[in-house]
């Protein structure tokens, strides 16, 4: 069985505090009755639509939806979308999420293939690993931009993106986040399946060279740009 999420935990919270049964009195038999249908009959139909009547709304859950539109939104391959999606619902199959499947059995190695340190999760991967982490700085001086680094993949989502001020640059810097989620993502199969491994260096060229076709595809921002202006550092002062 699964557990039950915080989101679900606050809406029975709120359900209890809400529509409650009446006791049947009068000589007859005690029982229950629903208040929220004619019949006084529950069903699940009924105590859904007095939820969104009430609006009993998570904030966990709000926030969770508005990235979800974010990353659809956001102009890039599918097959990159969908993997930035399940990064931040964390579906990936991580090693960490494997043995909670119990794919992975407990005494089997779970460590990170990329720096062999710390076990494998999706927040280490793509975040706090130490190859990660140069990857992340280098894409961070191509862009022109600076930030902190966040402890989890949706922080590491909300800052990135949030560093352009204008619509199409925040649309840019996710599309860029959204290939190099994907990008080490395939890099890490890669090395597990194929032995391949990739230098820093060949990564931050090969995802220049695929998010430059994308916005030539997707038409983000001035398409007129070069490969070359485009490869150089300080990418987003030259289109704001």
């Amino acid at each position: 069985m699964r557990e039950v999420g915080r989101g679900e935990l606050g809406m029975r919270t709120e359900m209890e505090k809400g529509p409650q049964g009446k006791r049947e009195g009068g000589g007859n038999k005690d029982g229950w009755e629903w208040t929220e249908t004619a019949d006084g009959i529950y069903s699940t139909k009924s105590a859904y639509d007095v939820i969104k009547s009430r609006n009993i709304v998570n904030p966990h859950h709000t926030a969770d939806k508005r990235r979800m539109a974010e990353v659809w939104k956001t102009p890039a391959p599918h097959k990159a979308a969908v993997t930035a999606w399940r990064l931040l619902r964390n579906r990936l199959p991580t090693c960490d999420n494997l043995e909670k499947r119990r794919v992975l059995l407990a005494d089997e190695d779970k460590k990170c293939h990329q720096c062999n340190e710390h076990i494998e999760t999706a927040s280490h991967l793509f975040t706090s690993c130490t190859k990660t982490q140069e990857i992340w700085d280098e894409i961070q001086k191509w862009c022109g931009m600076c930030t902190a680094r966040p402890p989890s993949t949706t922080m590491h989502w909300e800052m990135f993106g949030h560093c352009g001020r204008k619509k199409k640059i925040r649309k840019l810097l996710n599309m860029i986040w959204i290939g190099c989620v994907w990008m080490l993502w395939k890099k890490r199969n890669e090395k597990i399946f194929e032995g391949k491994e990739s230098t820093v260096g060949e990564f931050i060229q090969e995802i220049k060279a695929r998010t430059w076709g994308w916005n030539r595809t997707f038409g983000i921002v001035d398409v007129a740009l070069n490969f070359v202006e485009w490869n150089s550092n300080e990418l987003i002062s030259r289109l704001v």
